[in-house]
């Protein structure tokens, strides 16, 4: 199993908030019991980048921030 794949079965057991799409990419939202957010972007079915917190918004806006700075 590649480390994407892992991320994923963790992920899928999570309720999602939604997919949104921006510029030909989704991001899915997942809540932990926590509380904490886990943001997944894809393109296609492939996993780009991924990052987590408390604040939904903060951490939505660092994601995209980062991924837009990495290309």
């Amino acid at each position: 199993m590649e480390e994407g794949d892992e991320v994923l079965a963790v992920l899928e057991g999570l309720v999602a908030r939604y997919p949104r799409e921006r510029g030909g990419l989704l991001v899915w939202a997942f809540l932990d019991e926590e509380g904490r957010w886990t943001l997944a972007l894809f393109r296609g079915e492939d996993l780009l980048e991924l990052d987590w917190g408390y604040d939904l918004e903060a951490v939505e806006e660092a994601l995209w921030r980062r991924y837009s700075s990495s290309r």
